[in-house]
C-alpha cells in the first residue's frame, strides 16, 4: 500500500519517519553509533576499497542506488558468512 502523501509504499515512509525522529535525537543516534552492530558495520566498510565507496556514493548522489543495494547486499553476505548462517 502507498502511503499518498508521501508517494512511497507504507513501510518506507514508515522507516523513513523513524530515520527523521532518530536524526533529531542526539543522544539516540550517538548511542545507535556505538552500538556493537554499527562498529561491526563500520569495520566492514573500512575493509572496502575507498574508490569503491567513493563510486558508490557518487552514483546514490546520482539517483542510481544498484550500487549501494549491491554493497548491502555483500555486507550482508559476509555477514551470514561469518555467523555461519
Amino acid at each position: 500500500m502507498t502511503d499518498p502523501r508521501q508517494g512511497a509504499p507504507k513501510g518506507v515512509s514508515s522507516s523513513l519517519l523513524q530515520a527523521r525522529r532518530l536524526m533529531e535525537d542526539r543522544g539516540a543516534l550517538e548511542a545507535l553509533l556505538r552500538s556493537p552492530k554499527a562498529q561491526e558495520l563500520a569495520q566492514q566498510l573500512r575493509q572496502q576499497p575507498g574508490d569503491d565507496l567513493q563510486k558508490v556514493a557518487e552514483a546514490a548522489e546520482r539517483g542510481d542506488t544498484a550500487p549501494l543495494q549491491a554493497l548491502f547486499q555483500s555486507l550482508l553476505r559476509g555477514q551470514k558468512d561469518s555467523s555461519g548462517r
